[in-house]
């Protein structure tokens, strides 16, 4: 069982949307070779891989609750916290985030709580503190805007800070895809390879981890002619961390 509550404070501009598995646009891209000069001009940054039409960080893709955020954001204070039970054994971890955007790039910093209890022992205390930053590389969108792709890389920094529950490093290299279909479905897909450093029986242990965000929003206009306030969002998660010998 996985319980999680998320306050997240955060200045944003409109939908919502999904997070998800990238691949295949690129080729779309190569197909088309007619692109309006309203499209040339839209591209900037390094050898203009960049498109200022993308829905990257926007607003459009909703936050994930399990998987690593891979949007832009300009200004967000979140507090997450995680409850797990399997059988006896318990998990609780609360997680203060504080993100900040500076043009493309985002720069991140976690602190971690985390309390086990297993066979009534108990085991708990502050957990690494995590530093971050990601960053697109390249976004493609359709001459109609109905395919938007933006791929990007990320890099995670854990410093331990030597308590019952952290004491390895980890250097995690990621790579992410954001991908909007239409008005309404959007996927969000990361990966990476953590890797850590220090002592004990995790020391020196490796793994590849992924997550994907499948979602369907509805847009602002479209929710008050239904009589609601707020836009909504349907999210589906998926979260996995394969340990490598």
């Amino acid at each position: 069982m996985i319980a999680t509550m998320k306050l997240n404070i955060k200045r944003s501009a409109g939908l919502a949307g999904i997070v998800s598995a990238l691949a295949f646009a690129p080729s779309i891209s190569r197909g088309q070779t007619n692109f309006p000069a309203a499209e040339a001009d839209a591209q900037y940054g390094l050898f203009h891989l960049l498109d200022h039409r993308s829905s990257y960080g926007k607003g459009i893709f909703p936050e994930p609750f399990l998987v690593d955020d891979s949007d832009l954001e300009l200004n967000e204070v979140r507090l997450d916290w995680i409850h797990t039970a399997v059988h006896s054994a318990t998990g609780d971890e609360a997680t203060a985030e504080l993100e900040k955007g500076f043009g493309p790039v985002t720069l991140e910093g976690e602190i971690h709580y985390e309390r086990d209890v297993e066979g009534g022992a108990v085991t708990d205390g502050i957990g690494n503190i995590d530093l971050g930053a990601r960053c697109p590389f390249y976004q493609y969108v359709s001459g109609s805007e109905n395919i938007d792709l933006t791929l990007g890389a990320a890099v995670e920094v854990g410093i331990p800070v030597h308590s019952s529950v952290s004491k390895n490093a980890e250097f995690v290299p990621k790579v992410f895809g954001d991908l909007r279909l239409g008005d309404h479905v959007t996927i969000q897909a990361i990966t990476g390879y953590s890797m850590l450093f220090g002592p004990g029986e995790d020391g020196g242990a490796h793994s590849w981890e992924y997550g994907i965000d499948l979602g369907y929003s509805i847009q602002h206009d479209q929710l008050y002619q239904r009589h609601f306030r707020n836009h909504g969002n349907a999210v589906r998660e998926l979260a996995q961390h394969y340990f490598i010998e």
